[in-house]
């Protein structure tokens, strides 16, 4: 055999022999792995199925066992026969399957574990891996309402994690990485926060529990809206700020703010006429004032105040036309919620509008944008109380007293909410406020005598009175101290309607003693007023009239 012969068949021979072991070698694919949660527990199983295992058909294997490691030349852990009370090992003989299960798993417990399994042909050693996830809370699993809580998700091997989804309440939040900020956290926050995991090949979760202390009750159903009372032509401002117990929070996926003011009249829909930040996805920005709506011109709002979580806005010279809802939604800090504020406004009218003279008749109206408020409406004369129950007043052949301040307040809100009206008297140029000359009546003896009482006459003095409708009363005071009333004698109108408001009180067949002080006492039109004069007797024939 020649040398090139030779050199050839060497090299057959050390073909065939790596050939002839190429069965004992076995390419390792990457290690399955299997997510669990801390305290949860885990069963590693090692039979025919599991992927690395190729002596599918092999009857003759010696031994199973589980091992910790990658078997790399590091010393690992022989599990089989481990004195760690947490595992346990499921031997089924027949089937060459052997499992370990751990219980209460640790972080401690993450890493590799191998099957080591042995029969006549070599040795393989199928890998898998523990992962294990759990959710932290910083500063504390229980905390106050208005804390802020950062909620960590730990996974001892995060390779392969395709994607975190975080939950509460069936809601996924934004952003999606392993750590969630809740700021200045609420009751309906509390509860288990889900940090769940995507892999190429499976899904896992962990799940920690937040418990948020708080006097508020965390109540979904919103509450009725808030009434603001406020009169034409005054300032109101209408509340929104984040930390308000009325909020009813519910889970959202952004914390990033967004904050929206609508305004909703009742037969014109709906309106948005503030939004911040100006652009969407801004945490912090520019305010948006809806231009096109002219109530916005009278609308102000401080961004200062709105970088510190309060979005109140103020309207300037409210009109009548501005009532309705106003309502702000409020997103951010992974909740969501809304309050709406009812801006009632109330106005008090006058007909004529313009200075008036005495003898005028006004009618006051109380205008309130919604009516269903106005059941209980109180009329004030400054704070003279007048009447209630009606909308209207109607100032019959009003006076000089009656000048000023007139009010319509609704008693049955809280504080009372009112308008106003002034009225006031064109200038006669000799107006005097001065008690007049009391009238003098001379009759003599066995005369008869007509005294005047009309309801016109200045020589009244007039104050305010809760009755409308007319009355009169005449009285006499004698000489001697004594007082007496008439009833009789006294010629009212003949019709309700009658508005000459003349009652004179007519005394027949005149005694010496029917002298004395004589008093007409007017009571209507919302104001009493009382007139005196003298009725002086004489003995004689001769009859005066009276003297003024």
């Amino acid at each position: 055999m020649d040398t090139e012969t030779r050199r050839r068949a060497v090299w057959m021979s050390v073909v065939i022999c790596i050939l002839s072991r190429i069965t004992s070698v076995h390419l390792q694919a990457s290690p399955r792995e299997y997510f669990v949660a801390v305290g949860q527990e885990v069963t590693l199983t090692c039979d025919r199925n599991t992927p690395g295992w190729s002596q599918h058909d092999n009857p003759n294997i010696s031994s199973i066992t589980w091992r910790r490691g990658e078997g790399n030349g590091a010393p690992d852990m022989d599990l089989t026969n481990s004195r760690d009370f947490r595992i346990t090992v499921i031997k089924d003989v027949d089937q060459h399957r052997v499992s370990i299960r751990i219980a209460n798993v640790q972080h401690s417990d993450a890493g590799v574990y191998r099957c080591l399994v042995k029969s006549e042909v070599g040795t393989e050693s199928p890998m898998m891996e523990i992962i294990t996830m759990e959710v932290s809370a910083n500063p504390s699993s229980v905390v106050s309402e208005g804390e802020t809580v950062t909620l960590t998700c730990h996974i001892s091997n995060s390779a392969y994690v395709q994607s975190i989804v975080w939950t509460h309440g069936g809601t996924e939040m934004n952003p999606r990485n392993s750590v969630l900020t809740l700021h200045k956290v609420k009751r309906c926050q509390e509860g288990a926060w889900t940090c769940g995991v995507k892999t190429q090949t499976d899904q896992a979760s962990a799940s920690h529990h937040l418990t948020v202390s708080s006097q508020n009750v965390c109540d979904v159903k919103a509450p009725a809206p808030r009434k603001y009372f406020v009169s034409v032509g005054q300032t109101v401002i209408l509340p929104c700020v984040e930390d308000d117990p009325e909020f009813k929070w519910k889970d959202h996926p952004s914390s990033d703010l967004a904050l929206t003011w609508r305004w909703e009249r009742q037969g014109s829909g709906s309106e948005t006429i503030v939004q911040y930040p100006k652009q969407t996805g801004q945490r912090y920005g520019d305010v948006w004032k809806n231009t096109a709506i002219p109530l916005v011109s009278r609308i102000t709002t401080l961004k200062s105040n709105f970088d510190k979580d309060n979005f109140s806005i103020q309207i300037s010279k409210v009109q009548h036309s501005d009532a309705g809802l106003y309502i702000c939604h409020f997103a951010g800090y992974f909740r969501t919620s809304s309050l709406t504020r009812e801006l009632i406004t109330m106005q008090v009218s006058a007909n004529p509008s313009r200075s008036v003279t005495e003898g005028e008749t006004v009618t006051l109206t109380c205008l309130i944008s919604n009516s269903g408020y106005g059941t209980v409406l109180v009329w004030y004369h400054g704070d003279i109380y007048i009447d209630q129950g009606n909308s209207v007043l109607i100032l019959n052949k009003v006076k000089r007293s009656q000048q000023g301040q007139w009010k319509c307040a609704i008693h049955d809100q809280q504080n009372s909410p009112f308008a106003s009206y002034k009225l006031q008297f064109r200038s006669t140029g000799s107006h005097v406020e001065k008690a007049p000359a009391v009238q003098k009546y001379f009759i003599h003896e066995g005369g008869e005598v007509s005294l005047s009482c009309d309801e016109s006459d200045p020589g009244f003095q007039w104050k305010d009175h809760s009755q409308q409708t007319r009355a009169v009363t005449w009285k006499w005071r004698s000489h001697d101290g004594t007082t007496q009333r008439y009833d009789q004698n006294i010629q009212y109108p003949s019709q309700l309607s009658d508005y000459r408001d003349q009652f004179p009180l007519t005394l027949s067949l005149v005694t010496f003693s029917s002298g004395g002080v004589y008093t007409c006492e007017f009571t209507g039109y919302y104001r009493t007023g009382t007139l005196t004069m003298e009725l002086v007797t004489m003995k004689g024939t001769v009859i005066l009239s009276h003297i003024n």
